[in-house]
């Protein structure tokens, strides 16, 4: 009879071993399903008790196995069928596609495959990030507009034709973005220039990075600009000017420092000398430029203020050529500081000859004018004399106007080719009473100041940088301020009114180098 009566219960732990039980005779067919779990098999008990293969797909639920249940490394490419694991299986950011690529960071990037290169532009467009445009302004310059952008984005344009240089590309950013920090356009003029516009962040927004023709890729310093065939470095600073390859004829403009106002019903400050030359070999080299400052006017009252400082253009193994600074105005209780131009007078003070400046060859030197005399006497005391520009003396005072300020000197259009400015004005005398204050000269000369009832000074026009103008005494800090000079200009500084006016600051030096290309 078969034993089919004797259950678990009856038989002790351990007591039927693999010993007594003969080959093949228990088979799947007489273990219930799920009767044997994980728990009930020794580590390692089957390892040798399973043929090759015995264990299918088939038999294992989805995901019943998963990275627990693997020893690390324990699955390499030996164990994996080609094509086992697709992109489906993959946990990466983005999108998959024939354009991206899986990165270490397991995300989906789009492949770059440098600038994509536009049909020719004739006229004026909006740009696309990643793109580059050959532009033609054979029939006119244009502008090119920059998009919105994104850190590390570019842009590349180029001079097709070698026109920029008589008509120029205008790049202009939108309404919400900047060109280096700044709202301002920036010019292509060069011929064969170009530029790759690089997205910085919201504050630079786009950084064009230069691209030289070999014609000037040999010369550096300052700010460079190009119209109509010409290259200019303008050096508002001290800087250098350095050439290699060759050496290189060029114009040059130097303006030195203007003179300060002077405080407490003083005279209008003298402009610097100016000195040009249109054609100088500057050579091979590091040619060094300083910037002389404008005079500074005193804090207080009293003291006149002082001079503004000397120019100084120094070419490789040469000799230096000075631009002398200008006078400070003339003050009632101090005499102030003569110049290459002087400053206006006062009643106590006539105002000075300037000293004669020295001369350098094949350079034109515009200096050694004198400042305006003070209006006369009774009421007319307390206006004074413009002071003197590089181009005219100072005006004189009269018994209803403070002396405008002398004009500046005009050399041609060095610095864009269109506008003939005016260098260093003189700064306008002071007026009392119900009277006029004297203008700054043509040039950046900056404001004589008034009283409360009488009219304040404008402003030098005709400038790289207008002048200031004067207050009249009600306008605080302190009553009857004199106009600053025009930065970089070389223009003098407006004359003060009364006990407790400040003079105006003189402008400061410039100079400018152009050269053909």
């Amino acid at each position: 009879m078969a034993l089919t009566k004797v259950t678990s219960n009856v038989i002790a732990t351990n007591a039927i071993s693999g010993t007594l039980i003969a080959d093949n005779a228990i088979t799947a067919v007489h273990i219930a399903q799920n009767a044997i779990t994980q728990t009930q098999i020794a580590a390692g008990a089957l390892s040798d008790a399973l043929a090759a293969n015995s264990i299918t797909a088939t038999m294992i639920p989805n995901d019943l196995i998963d990275s627990d249940h693997y020893a690390a490394a324990s699955i390499d490419n030996e164990h994996l069928a080609d094509d086992a694991v697709g992109v489906a299986e993959l946990s990466a950011t983005g999108t998959a596609s024939s354009s991206t690529f899986l990165r270490g960071d397991n995300a989906w990037s789009v492949v770059s495959g440098g600038t994509s290169w536009q049909s020719v532009q004739t006229s004026s467009f909006t740009a696309v990030a990643g793109k580059g445009y050959p532009c033609n302004t054979t029939s006119s310059a244009f502008t090119v507009t920059l998009p919105a952008g994104s850190a590390g984005d570019t842009i590349e344009l180029i001079d097709y034709a070698g026109t920029f240089d008589s008509n120029k590309l205008t790049i202009t950013a939108n309404g919400s973005e900047k060109i280096l920090a700044s709202t301002n356009d920036v010019q292509l003029g060069i011929e064969k220039e170009g530029s790759r516009l690089v997205y910085v962040d919201s504050t630079q927004g786009w950084a064009p990075l230069a691209i030289k023709p070999a014609s000037i890729s040999n010369i550096s310093g300052g700010t460079m600009t190009a119209y109509s065939g010409y290259i200019v470095h303008t050096f508002t600073s001290s800087a250098n000017l350095v050439i290699t390859g060759s050496d290189k004829t060029c114009s040059i403009l130097i303006v030195a420092g203007g003179g300060s106002g002077c405080g407490g019903t003083g005279g209008g400050g003298g402009g610097g000398a100016v000195i040009y030359r249109d054609s100088v070999v500057i050579p091979v080299g590091t040619n060094t430029i300083s910037i002389g400052a404008g005079g500074v006017a005193s804090s207080s009252v009293g003291p006149p203020g002082t001079a503004g400082s000397d120019t100084v253009f120094t070419p490789y193994g040469g000799s230096a050529v000075t631009a002398k600074g200008g006078g400070s105005g003339r003050g009632e209780s101090a005499g102030g500081t003569n110049g290459a131009n002087s400053g206006g007078g006062t009643e106590q003070y006539a105002p000075e000859t300037p000293p004669s400046h020295a001369a350098f060859s094949g350079y034109t030197v515009y200096a050694e004018n004198t400042g305006g005399t003070e209006g006369g006497g009774g009421s007319a005391w307390d206006i004074t004399g413009g002071g003197a520009g590089a181009g005219a003396d100072g005006g004189d005072g009269t018994s209803t106007t403070g002396g405008a300020g002398g004009a500046g000197v005009q050399v041609g259009t060095i610095y864009n080719g269109s506008t003939n400015h005016y260098w260093a004005g003189g700064g306008g005398g002071s007026a009392s009473y119900a009277h006029t204050a004297g203008a700054g000269g043509l040039g950046g000369g900056g404001g004589g100041s008034a009283s409360t009832s009488g009219t304040q000074g404008a402003g030098g026009g005709s400038a790289f940088n207008s002048g200031a103008a004067g207050t009249v005494d009600a306008q605080a800090p302190y009553a009857g301020a004199g106009g600053d000079g025009g930065a970089n200009t070389g223009a003098g500084g407006g004359a003060a009114y009364d006990g407790n006016g400040l003079g105006g600051n003189g402008g400061s030096g410039i100079v400018i180098v152009r050269y053909a290309v």
